[in-house]
């Protein structure tokens, strides 16, 4: 039987049909999907709010690279250490002097009779050496090729402003130095410890409560002199002014001492370690580090090699393992 060519065409197609039909199905390769990074504005944000909220464990989420459950888990393994003596907690015997002069409104006036000459006279001190630098600190800051024209304009109006608040600040006023301190000392009594030295030792839900009251108190002090973090922090505006994937540009603006201050920085996403925004001067930072830590290690293995390569004094297989060309063999696969 002869077929036309039309016929054949046909017949082809559903022979074709039915073997790909017939056939095992086979997976197409599946594309790597590269999660979107967050947005760097929010970031950004968040360790402003933080800040605000004095929300200590927020943080040292924001500014870090750990998880909650890490900075936690951390936290309670060195605690369990302390408890089981395994770990010596650290122990600053000025500081735990002051600590219980804080303990009592007695305690606390006698620290103050003790520290306010001391914190006079050196303020006072502090003042007049800046007043004498101002000169040369604003020469420094125009001649630095690394700030713009605006940039030197800002931090030049930064250190002005900085020169008017400390120039105006009445440092031999006893009164206000006592507010200080009775802030501070309410820190000490609210905390529950006898000891500093016993923080260390509080479970971590209640050593993140009272580093959210010691950030709050550092806020206190600073306005009892006139610097009040909580205005600054509430006027800064976080731009994202360009994104392309894993770089971006913000501007950080704010108003520092009244003085406005604004700020453009180059991000890039690091998705090797932190899973952060940073600045490309923290990227090469932390580049530098990197390197610096693998040089380390690699000069440790060296000297551990060296003392593999030692012979040891005795007989038998103790004293012939550091000689032992397997024993250098199997340090070397431990030591990569």
């Amino acid at each position: 039987m002869r077929v036309s060519s039309w016929g054949s065409g046909v017949l082809a197609l559903v022979l074709g049909c039915s073997i790909a039909q017939a056939a095992p199905a086979l997976d197409a390769p599946k594309a790597t999907v590269v999660a979107a990074a967050p947005s760097p504005a929010e970031q950004d944000r968040a360790l402003v709010d933080a800040l605000i909220a004095n929300d200590i464990e927020a943080i040292a989420l924001q500014s870090g690279d750990k998880t909650q459950e890490a900075l936690a888990r951390e936290w309670e393994r060195d605690r369990a250490r302390y408890a089981k003596s395994e770990l010596t907690p650290f122990v600053d015997m000025e500081l735990e002097r002051l600590w219980a002069m804080l303990a009592t409104p007695e305690g606390t006036k006698a620290l103050a009779d003790e520290l306010y000459p001391k914190f006079a006279e050196q303020a006072t001190l502090n003042a007049a050496q800046f007043n004498g630098g101002i000169a040369m600190t604003l020469s420094s800051i125009a001649s630095d090729s690394g700030l713009t024209p605006d940039e030197v304009q800002q931090v030049s109006q930064l250190m002005l402003a900085f020169q008017g608040w400390s120039n105006g600040m009445d440092w031999q006023d006893r009164a206000r130095f006592d507010r200080a301190i009775d802030e501070i000392a309410g820190f000490a009594r609210r905390s529950g410890v006898e000891t500093a030295t016993e923080i260390q030792l509080l479970p971590y839900e209640e050593a993140a409560a009272l580093g959210d009251d010691a950030v709050a108190t550092i806020k206190r002090v600073l306005r009892v002199y006139d610097l009040d973090v909580d205005a600054t922090l509430h006027s800064v505006r976080i731009e994202e002014l360009s994104r392309n994937g894993d770089e971006a540009t913000l501007r950080w603006s704010a108003r520092v001492l009244d003085v406005p201050i604004s700020i453009e920085k180059q991000m890039r996403y690091d998705r090797n370690d932190s899973h952060q925004w940073l600045t490309l001067d923290e990227i090469e930072q932390k580049a530098r580090w990197q390197q610096e830590a693998e040089v380390e290690a690699f000069d440790d293995v060296e000297v551990e090699l060296e003392d593999v390569n030692e012979p040891t004094v005795g007989t038998g297989s103790c004293g012939e393992s550091a000689s032992d060309p397997d024993a250098k063999d199997q340090f070397w696969t431990e030591a990569k």
